[in-house]
């Protein structure tokens, strides 16, 4: 429920406070951070299709965040690295990964994602189908490369 709230903030104040401070978008700043997040995203698809939890790991910046159920948070190179371990060890081998961005905005250093995911994988000899959306914050480095600082998957 939290996260839902959080998201619900999120886009309200994205979508609903007054025009007055909006300027038109760097097209080449907005196109630099849609092809980062396509390819944040292409790994993220490889690393959990190869079971590879560092691959997925290394898309977060070292402050990086995920939320996860019942108010969980999970912050940090290693943190994030065994919470996706924990991920790919229950969903196991045989997954199908979908991931779709939705929508980008960028603001300065700072990019914001929404999208939808779907995981497809057999648990217990059944065919079981996870899908939702999610909300994304990417934060561009001093070297130019953009991470993902936080993830918070929506159902």
């Amino acid at each position: 429920m939290r996260q839902l709230t959080l998201l619900f903030l999120i886009l309200t104040f994205l979508f609903c406070f007054p025009s007055a401070g909006q300027t038109e978008p760097d097209s080449s700043l907005l196109s630099s951070a849609r092809a980062s997040i396509d390819a944040g995203n292409n790994e993220w698809i490889k690393g959990f299709e190869t079971g590879d939890p560092a691959r997925v790991a290394a898309i977060f910046a070292d402050n990086g965040m995920m939320f996860g159920s019942k108010g969980r948070v999970f912050k940090g190179k290693e943190a994030l690295h065994q919470r996706i371990k924990q991920i790919m060890d229950y969903l196991g081998t045989d997954i199908k990964v979908t991931v779709s961005t939705l929508q980008v905005w960028v603001d300065g250093d700072t990019a914001y994602e929404t999208g939808e995911y779907k995981y497809q994988y057999t648990k217990d000899g059944s065919q079981v189908t996870d899908e939702g959306t999610y909300c994304t914050m990417w934060h561009r480095q001093d070297d130019g490369k953009w991470k993902l600082v936080l993830d918070i998957p929506v159902k």
